[in-house]
């Protein structure tokens, strides 16, 4: 399925496996006489080719249904772990290809048949592993949201790595393909420099209340960051877009709005006679630190009786309007009854930063 090269052998990627071929002998060359061909402990291997993560090699296994990494136990010898054992639902919609980004943060990134595109972040060193999945902005036929169907990653201009790709839409009832970079993530800019939208352009010069050059959006509604003042849901018309009630700006960011979202499973921290999962829970608050957020955009909701609902979170907003970045903890009251399962949504949807760095519930749990 493919060939790679590694440190003292040459792994050739099979529908049975990962097989490691060398010279005979330790730092011996590789020649017609002189070989070892061994079949490591993996999996069967997709026509996918797999990425070098610097301490190991990732593949899709031959199902196309899940990622595995491959690490060296020994002299040519090779084993395998499925890396999404714990998220196995992202992957399982079927893997399209592999592209690894080394800086700013080690990322595996790699569409899936759906047209979402996954992402692994990857530092074993750190003890740090996690999936997650991204939906872009827009439409297509049969889905809500942009398909990816191809992404890869190159060196950056600016020192870090850029990471390409290939989405397509529905726009104006027309299937259209754009090719988008993914801008680096915000980490203590200016407000109004950020770029938190999805197919977008960015505008800089004298202040206006149009800007125009957005043809190829025409019809679809956007979100703008201007000045570091939020306009959501602004229609775009003759590849032009205006602020409402004569307001100007310098600095425009314009492009599809997405929302940034994370579910937690129920509370099962362990009680003195075991598993509290499926007792029921009083959850008072929980405590959300925030670094560099614009908390006006946050919104939390809480899973109570069956369904959920949206609950009031201290709202952090400038007096003249725009958005503002906060840095430290915000606590969400929770209903206060035994009707809940202590899990938490937590939703972004303004085009401004908004980075996580904890998230701590208060909560009792019936005995």
């Amino acid at each position: 399925m493919w060939i790679a090269d590694s440190d003292g052998a040459l792994l050739i990627g099979t529908s049975g496996g990962v097989r490691a071929l060398s010279g005979s002998g330790i730092d011996e060359a590789l020649t017609p006489s002189s070989f070892k061909n061994r079949r490591s402990r993996t999996f069967g291997c997709a026509r996918i080719r797999p990425v070098d993560a610097g301490q190991s090699f990732l593949y899709v296994t031959r199902s196309r249904k899940s990622i595995a990494e491959l690490t060296q136990t020994a002299q040519s010898r090779f084993s395998s772990d499925d890396i999404g054992q714990i998220s196995e639902h992202i992957p399982k919609h079927g893997v399209v290809e592999l592209a690894f980004q080394t800086d700013p943060d080690p990322m595996l990134w790699f569409p899936l048949d759906n047209g979402e595109l996954g992402g692994y972040t990857h530092q074993p060193s750190q003890d740090v592993r996690g999936m997650h999945r991204h939906r872009f902005g827009g439409s297509f036929t049969g889905s809500t949201w942009g398909m990816v169907e191809s992404a890869m990653v190159t060196p950056g201009q600016d020192g870090v790595d850029d990471i390409w790709l290939v989405v397509k839409r529905t726009i104006g009832g027309v299937t259209r393909r754009y090719i988008e970079i993914m801008t680096p993530p915000f980490e203590y800019g200016a407000l109004a420099d950020a770029f938190q939208v999805d197919c977008g352009l960015t505008y800089a010069g004298a202040a206006v209340n149009i800007v125009s050059g957005l043809g190829h959006l025409n019809g679809e509604t956007v979100d703008v960051l201007a000045d570091g003042k939020v306009y959501r849901g602004l229609p775009v018309a003759a590849g032009q877009v205006t602020l409402p009630g004569g307001a100007i700006a310098a600095k425009w960011q314009v492009g599809l709005a997405y929302s940034a979202e994370a579910n937690t499973l129920e509370l099962d921290v362990g009680g003195q006679d075991g598993s509290i999962l499926g007792r029921r829970k009083k959850v008072a608050k929980v405590i959300v630190s925030l670094m560099e957020t614009d908390a006006s955009g946050l919104q939390v909701q809480s899973l109570i009786r069956g369904r959920w609902e949206t609950v009031r979170i201290p709202s952090i907003v400038a007096p003249d309007g725009k958005a503002g970045l906060y840095t430290g903890n915000v606590e969400v009251p929770i209903d206060d009854s035994w009707e809940g399962q202590g899990r938490v949504r937590i939703r972004h949807v303004n085009p401004t930063p908004c980075t996580i760095r904890a998230f701590t519930p208060v909560f009792d749990a019936e005995p």
